[in-house]
């Protein structure tokens, strides 16, 4: 369980409790909501390891600790070779698939505050659903959303930098009356959530994406999104804008459908699975073009 705490203190929306204090629950027996109030966390992840000759099971799951309620579980069979490669492939796949159903569970606590009594981080999170259902009208919303946690909280770098991508993604799929005017905001926010942003892994990759799409800063957006993936290598979402970067720069296709692969191996069922497939074929047709020349 070692990995996988080091691979979750690395998702900029994820803070881990220090293992020392998670090992003092180590072979006791004890309800995930006591854990929670005793340490302070709203989420438990536990898992058990069984080895049989050379194979190995091990299994995770992810509770609630405000409900005990069971939000995700996998178990891994694995054959033990070599047991460092083990642990890195099962902590990559245990992080990607934690941190989209923390995000789910955090989203439905946001969605269940009424509208009016919602704080900017509530906001920030019911925008989510919204900006992933890729419609004009729901990407109006997810803005009007983001819009009202900068106002509840001007300083709340991670709202501005998500209104960045949404403001991009009107001004490039022009789902504005003023696209020109949509490409300013993108622009204005992103350098306004940049100044803030530190090591939020997160809105690195959407002030990347937003830089990306309404500019040509393509050089820019790379080091921001090779920096978001030091601090979280298991971003899917920075993988993804990773690829879609590089076709645009022009530089290595194979680099950029490596990255597409990367990404939707890390979540499979991701909303923004058909932007990897674009990016995907239009990597392919590269390479098929280049082999043609």
């Amino acid at each position: 369980m070692d990995e996988i705490t080091s691979v979750l203190s690395s998702v900029g929306d994820i803070s881990v409790i220090t293992r020392q204090s998670a090992f003092s629950f180590k072979s006791r027996i004890v309800e995930v909501r006591k854990v929670g109030r005793e340490l302070g966390a709203r989420f438990v992840v536990t898992g058990a390891i069984r080895q049989s000759g050379s194979r190995v099971r091990i299994s995770v799951q992810l509770n609630s600790a405000i409900t005990g309620a069971n939000l995700w579980s996998q178990r891994y069979d694995e054959e033990l070779k070599d047991l460092f490669d083990l642990q890195d492939k099962i902590a990559s796949h245990v992080a990607g698939a934690i941190s989209p159903s923390i995000r789910a569970s955090e989203i439905a606590a946001a969605r269940a505050v009424a509208p009016m009594n919602r704080k900017a981080y509530e906001l920030y999170m019911s925008a989510f659903p919204h900006f992933w259902a890729h419609r004009r009208e729901e990407n109006e919303r997810a803005i009007e959303l983001l819009t009202s946690a900068v106002n509840k909280d001007p300083n709340d770098f991670r709202a501005k930098a998500l209104r960045a991508w949404a403001y991009a993604q009107q001004a490039t799929y022009l789902w504005s009356e003023t696209p020109l005017r949509s490409r300013e905001y993108a622009q204005s926010d992103a350098e306004a959530a940049i100044l803030s942003s530190g090591d939020h892994a997160p809105s690195l990759v959407a002030i990347a994406a937003a830089l990306s799409m309404t500019g040509l800063e393509h050089e820019r957006s790379g080091v921001l999104l090779e920096r978001a993936l030091v601090l979280d290598p298991n971003s899917a979402w920075g993988w993804l804008r990773m690829g879609w970067n590089q076709i645009y720069h022009m530089r290595d296709i194979h680099d950029g459908l490596a990255a597409f692969d990367k990404a939707e191996a890390l979540s499979p069922l991701d909303p923004f699975r058909f932007n990897i497939q674009f990016g995907r074929a239009y990597s392919s047709r590269c390479i098929w073009l280049e082999k043609r020349a």
